[in-house]
């Protein structure tokens, strides 16, 4: 979906910079430069393969691509070899850069450890766009907590969906589903209302546009109420046959109360969708269930090599 020719914005959370800093830091940190050849004319760098892994996911964060493209020119042809060897006269200026980039990510760290930034869970985090007026924000915030607090199949009686924090600097909402249980009820529920979304979206954009542009005519008195009436009720009929989907995948829902907040659920979405707002499964989110939301599929705030490092650390928590 367009966003009115909005340019997308590509700020990542402040929690993700900092959870993906404080992931790439030791590999940085545990490059070795101080071993020579027996003539003193070349300097071999030590792990340099985890190294160059940690930096290239870095290079997504734009404060630090510079300086790591600047560190890359240095090894040139012997960037991806396992032990590179440098003369040993461009030994201080490798030196000088890999440094440069190691103080710059621990001061990055050490600034959100200040802020008590703690750990993240899993949740949901929430993308929107600036807003020109405290009314738009306002806007937006009621029809979130609509969807959080009120659609069926979002609230369970051991999983919440918690308000956790705006992120630092951003227009990110961040929350936390407190209870978490073994099948993740309010994440996958989640992800299936989102993809739901998506594929009404074109038609339920549509039924609205036709639906304000008859009802000037009818004020004009250039068309019937039966006519503005038609329209409302194809709206509905795909609503409804969208509600009916979701009951045979979620479960039956107790009565037309319900039926109707699922229904609004959906619009809502359409609309939020339509007007840039995007929502993902928080960076710490098993893999399992991240790949089940549709935005996060195409999200380019966290490119494949950010998630493999996620994944690389989730593996190695396991086994400890």
């Amino acid at each position: 979906m367009e966003n009115n020719g909005e340019k997308r914005n590509e700020v990542m959370k402040l929690y993700n910079i900092f959870y993906i800093c404080k992931s790439c830091l030791p590999a940085i940190k545990d490059v070795d430069i101080s071993t020579y050849s027996n003539d003193n004319n070349t300097v071999f760098i030590k792990n340099w393969l985890n190294c160059k892994i940690s930096l290239d996911v870095l290079k997504n964060i734009e404060c630090f691509r510079e300086k790591i493209h600047e560190l890359y020119k240095l090894l040139d042809w012997r960037i991806n070899l396992d032990v590179p060897k440098l003369p040993t006269i461009d030994k201080n200026a490798f030196f000088r850069n890999l440094s440069a980039i190691s103080y710059a990510v621990e001061t990055l760290v050490n600034l959100c450890d200040e802020l008590e930034m703690g750990k993240t869970e899993s949740g949901i985090d929430v993308k929107i766009l600036k807003c020109n007026s405290l009314k738009e924000y306002v806007g937006y915030l009621k029809e979130i907590d609509f969807i959080f607090t009120q659609c069926p199949y979002l609230l369970h009686d051991k999983e919440e969906i918690k308000f956790k924090n705006v992120d630092v600097g951003s227009q990110w909402l961040v929350f936390a589903i407190t209870g978490i249980t073994a099948s993740f009820y309010i994440l996958n529920n989640l992800a299936k209302l989102i993809q739901k979304a998506i594929a009404i979206s074109s038609n339920i954009l549509v039924y609205r546009q036709q639906e304000e542009t008859l009802k000037e005519m009818q004020l004009k008195g250039e068309v019937l109420e039966e006519t503005v009436d038609v329209f409302k009720k194809f709206k509905q009929t795909l609503l409804e046959n969208c509600v009916s989907d979701l009951e045979n995948d979620i479960g039956k829902l107790q009565n037309g109360e319900e039926r109707d907040k699922v229904k609004k659920t959906l619009e809502d979405m359409v609309v939020l969708m339509d007007k840039g707002v995007e929502i993902y499964s928080s960076i710490e989110t098993p893999k399992e269930i991240k790949v089940l939301f549709p935005m996060d599929k195409d999200n380019a705030i966290l490119p494949d090599n950010i998630t493999k490092l996620i994944e690389d650390k989730e593996s190695v928590t396991d086994k400890e």
